[in-house]
């Protein structure tokens, strides 16, 4: 890494990447580029160590398992619950969760030292869906990466296998019922589909940076898009028909 007022670099496996902290633009830079400009790098020390970084996997894998049992629990005795209660429930939960998974963005990001750009609402193609946007994540490592992706997974996992929990404990259908609605978001989340938190980590791991114009991506990203359009094609017609 090297850092300055007016730059900052950061490289890993022969890949640099520039940012210029006045114009705040990310610049792609070849090793040979790095010889040319004469920049001494030095030695960056990760805060999460290689076993810490796998403890950290293994346990949202175990939180995902126990999601995913969530999603098949069976709400036969809790047939009573009304449409008018979960929507209202609903909808005051899912605004406490967008908030709670957006957080563990946040509070992963500040966690190496990097400060979010901003927050805002957009569509996700034709869904809507909030956004933190992290620039900085260029300047960090694969592993930073990864973590960074996952924290709001992270962060929602543990917000609703503990909302089941509490239902299951008080016997409260509507709690378990919105658990088990929310978990379904969760799954999709966590797969490579609709610019989700698994499509980003699948980007980190694979060290793919996506480009804007769809014909300057690898063959990888331009699969997963052309798969998640088929998808949204699919969703529309089904919605429509089932108006």
């Amino acid at each position: 890494m090297f850092d300055s007022p007016k730059y900052e670099v950061f490289g890993e496996n022969d890949v640099y990447v520039v940012k210029d902290k006045e114009q705040r633009k990310f610049y792609a830079i070849s090793p040979k580029e790095i010889d040319e400009l004469n920049i001494e790098l030095s030695e960056r020390e990760e805060k999460v160590s290689i076993i810490g970084f796998y403890v950290f996997l293994l346990f949202i894998f175990f939180l995902e398992l126990f999601n995913i049992y969530i999603a098949l629990y069976d709400m036969k005795l809790y047939d009573d619950i009304t449409r008018r209660a979960f929507i209202s429930s609903l909808a005051l939960y899912l605004l406490v969760f967008i908030v709670f998974h957006e957080l563990g963005h946040i509070v992963c990001f500040k966690y190496f030292g990097k400060k979010i750009d901003s927050v805002g609402f957009k569509f996700n193609y034709i869904f809507p869906s909030f956004f933190v946007r992290m620039n900085d994540t260029y300047l960090l490592s694969k592993k930073e990466k990864i973590i960074v992706h996952l924290g709001g997974l992270l962060f929602s996992l543990v917000m609703n296998n503990l909302i089941f929990g509490l239902g299951v404990v008080l016997d409260s259908g509507i709690l378990i019922f919105l658990a088990k609605y929310m978990s379904i978001d969760i799954v999709m989340n966590s797969i490579p589909m609709m610019n989700s938190d698994g499509y980003k980590v699948i980007l980190a791991v694979k060290g793919v940076v996506e480009k804007k114009i769809f014909v300057e991506n690898n063959k990888f990203i331009k699969h997963i898009k052309i798969i998640n359009i088929l998808f949204v094609i699919v969703y529309t017609f089904w919605f429509i028909w089932n108006l």
